[in-house]
């Protein structure tokens, strides 16, 4: 049977999360949706397990962007680094860390097949963003195509408190399969 449970509401947006709970375990799929002007997106696909770790990893961390990011940019430039590794190749508009990684790669909350989900603190809220990923293996023209007609999903603040309570419904839906 499928459980629906309902994570975060505002006018504009509602977020939930649904699985199926009838052999229900930590590598059983997990699906997250995001609905916008009554558009769905699934924004998380993926086992709970995964999930749990994921909201632990985020949950106590501040990490406000870095300076050396466009904000507004964020998703291009994760497509263009996909890009990058796909090709092999470098580009001087992706700035690469010590692991050999983009730096704004560790602000991606969720990443599905469709659409990564941002996560970064600005000034006294936090910003989530959802943005597309180019998801065909060909980056010709249809990838420029894709850059030049390039939109975010959805850019909202949200206060500390009411991520804290995002996550904390996250976590107490796991703890109660999973005491």
């Amino acid at each position: 049977m499928i459980k629906q449970y309902k994570i975060f509401e505002t006018e504009q947006y509602c977020m939930n999360m649904m699985f199926d709970d009838d052999k229900f375990d930590y590598y059983s799929d997990v699906e997250i949706k995001i609905t916008v002007s009554e558009t769905e997106y699934i924004i998380y696909k993926d086992n709970l397990l995964f999930l749990k770790n994921t909201v632990n990893n985020f949950k106590d961390k501040n990490k406000y962007l870095d300076d050396n990011l466009d904000e507004d940019k964020l998703g291009i430039l994760l497509n263009i680094y996909y890009k990058t590794i796909y090709d092999e190749l470098e580009d001087d508009r992706i700035s690469i860390n010590e692991f050999n990684e983009w730096i704004g790669e560790k602000y991606v909350l969720f990443l599905s097949k469709s659409y990564a989900t941002w996560l970064y603190g600005k000034k006294d809220n936090y910003v989530i963003k959802i943005t597309p990923i180019f998801n065909n293996n060909e980056y010709g023209k249809k990838f420029e195509k894709f850059l030049l007609n390039y939109k975010d999903i959805l850019c909202m603040e949200i206060h500390s408190d009411d991520l804290n309570k995002i996550f904390n419904v996250l976590l107490d839906i796991i703890k109660l399969y999973f005491p």
